[in-house]
């Protein structure tokens, strides 16, 4: 049991230097702790998040596109409830749309909330 702790622990760090969060604000462990799924689970769910991760390597001196990631990361084991059911599919859907809806915010689209219709019914 102890090695399960020491890997969740290990994947939790990797993650976090990975993005580059701060302590004060890498909740990442208080969220996956007070999910009611197993310890294997939760590592499971780290491990996908790494292989997820790995395409994003070309982006870690873009510190505002790795806070951006995190949270979307966060926003998707809260949305899932740490179910390993089409975990990857809902990341990589909510990191999209997250991005979009920034790139949108940032431009002003006039007409961001037909964008948004097209792009939830895609």
């Amino acid at each position: 049991m102890d090695d399960l702790y020491s890997s969740l622990g290990y994947n939790l760090r990797i993650v976090q230097e990975f993005l580059s969060i701060p302590n004060e604000r890498f909740k990442l462990k208080m969220i996956l702790y007070a999910l009611s799924i197993s310890i294997e689970d939760k590592i499971t769910i780290l491990e996908k998040i790494k292989a997820f991760l790995i395409p994003f390597s070309m982006f870690r001196d873009i510190q505002e596109f790795m806070n951006s990631t995190y949270d979307y990361i966060q926003k998707t084991i809260e949305i899932t409830g740490g179910s390993l059911n089409e975990f990857v599919r809902i990341l990589i859907r909510t990191v999209i749309m997250g991005f979009i809806q920034e790139y949108v915010d940032y431009v002003k689209l006039s007409q961001k909330e037909e964008v948004f219709d097209y792009l939830t019914r895609a």
